[in-house]
């Protein structure tokens, strides 16, 4: 509510649902962005308040850690969408979209286990901008430039 009070542009960064740090899903499911929007516009007018928009992926995968009994545990890193939806051509891997979560997927089986993609394209782009103006938010502030579906340009155009 203070953040609503006293500022004029509040850029909410509704991505981060899952990381590293958490079991395989999306940056940011269209369930998850509009609980974030909702809690948000009980504190702050529509008209202050800017959509954070992820624009890269991840891919999951199991890493080798010393450290841990199972020396093993689940990690993730950022990808563009030039090289997840590269990634998964080159493994066979079909790409899934979930219109629930409003993002492209896949998994990929690497030798007996299976790695996952969530990837951010232009349909999700687009899902994401349909709750920014059905919530008649401000506008959107993308993070970050340079992994994104470049599809998402003529959307914007």
């Amino acid at each position: 509510a203070a953040l609503g009070a006293a500022g004029d542009f509040i850029s909410i960064m509704s991505y981060s649902q899952h990381t590293r740090r958490t079991p395989p899903g999306p940056q940011a499911g269209l369930p998850w962005m509009r609980e974030v929007v909702d809690y948000f516009l009980k504190f702050v007018p529509a008209e202050k308040l800017s959509l954070g928009i992820p624009l890269w992926g991840e891919h999951w995968y199991t890493r080798d850690d010393p450290s841990l009994p199972e020396r093993a545990r689940s990690w993730s890193e950022t990808v563009t969408w030039s090289w997840g939806s590269g990634l998964a051509e080159r493994a066979g891997a079909a790409l899934h979209w979930d219109s629930a979560q409003a993002v492209t997927w896949a998994y990929i089986e690497n030798g007996g286990t299976f790695e996952w993609l969530f990837l951010e394209d232009v349909r999700s782009f687009q899902a994401k901008l349909a709750l920014l103006r059905e919530r008649k938010l401000r506008g959107f502030s993308a993070w970050v430039l340079g992994p994104e579906d470049e599809r998402i340009w003529d959307v914007l155009r």
